[in-house]
């Protein structure tokens, strides 16, 4: 397993004093259009988040368990942001039921109610991988049995999530038949959402450049990050690919219908210097029997 068997999608989001207002207005705009177009009341998680995310001057420069709840606040609304950029155009009532329910529920991950289910996050992974595929230029519909129907390609995609190890092939196993049984015929992804099986979810990654070495050797860029993160997810990955890639590929080879499974992890960063206060905001896919399309 090396650096080139993952791809990461990487946002930088700069939370300098005097970069947050652009931030804030376009979080003003998704709240405007969750309200006034889809009609959702924005209470909850959303209002919880944006609470959070005002406190970030008085716990900036500090590595505490509150910059970690404003960061991941960050990573939640930036999440809802790239949703909102990509589908708002979508109208139908499957895609608003999905959206509604993807902004109700617990407010972070790591604080599970006591029936440790997570609803929202399913569909809020539905919907980041179906913002995916618009970012790239597909069409998509929301409307049908799958997830997502790629409706240019002629493509299924089956989102799931996972909080054990003991539910990853089962759940890859039910996409599989989802896939094979669905009406339209056609081929079929599968992604799931394994970032709970880490204990890495409960992790900041520090990019600290603030020191006069990292000024006099250069400071990192995207590709630098995205490269440091890299090595960061290959180490925790490395053991469940390990156990469980072979049973992966035996399920791919074994039903042409599906061309490949794809494992995701989400991740948050922070990196600091003489220049950049940029929270690292991401996802990590390991792509097995990667199909030959670009997503």
């Amino acid at each position: 397993m090396s650096e080139e068997d993952i791809k990461i999608i990487l946002s930088e989001l700069s939370i300098r004093p005097y970069d947050l207002d652009i931030f804030n207005d376009e979080v003003i705009k998704c709240c405007d259009w969750l309200t006034k177009e889809c009609g959702f009341r924005v209470n909850g998680r959303i209002q919880e988040y944006q609470k959070k995310i005002k406190q970030i001057n008085k716990y900036r420069g500090v590595f505490s368990n509150e910059m970690y709840y404003i960061l991941q606040s960050f990573n939640e609304m930036n999440q809802l942001l790239y949703i909102y950029k990509h589908l708002r155009k979508e109208k139908n009532k499957e895609f608003l039921l999905t959206l509604k329910k993807s902004i109700k529920g617990i407010s972070f991950r790591n604080n599970p109610d006591k029936s440790h289910e997570d609803q929202a996050r399913n569909h809020i992974f539905e919907l980041l991988i179906a913002s995916d595929f618009v970012n790239s230029g597909h069409k998509i519909d929301l409307s049908q049995r799958a997830d997502i129907v790629i409706t240019d390609i002629e493509l299924l995609i089956e989102c799931k999530r996972v909080s054990s190890l003991s539910a990853l092939i089962e759940r890859a196993k039910e996409a599989i038949e989802q896939i094979n049984n669905d009406k339209t015929g056609f081929d079929g992804i599968i992604y799931i959402d394994i970032t709970e099986l880490f204990n890495e979810l409960h992790e900041i990654y520090i990019i600290d450049e603030q020191g006069v070495f990292s000024a006099i050797n250069g400071l990192s860029d995207s590709e630098n990050i995205a490269h440091y993160m890299n090595e960061k997810i290959i180490k925790f990955m490395r053991q469940l690919v390990i156990d469980e890639r072979e049973k992966f590929i035996k399920m791919v080879t074994e039903n042409e219908k599906v061309h490949s499974i794809n494992l995701v992890v989400n991740f948050i960063g922070l990196h600091l210097s003489m220049i950049h206060e940029d929270a690292v905001l991401g996802r990590a896919i390991y792509l097995i029997d990667q199909v030959d399309i670009k997503i």
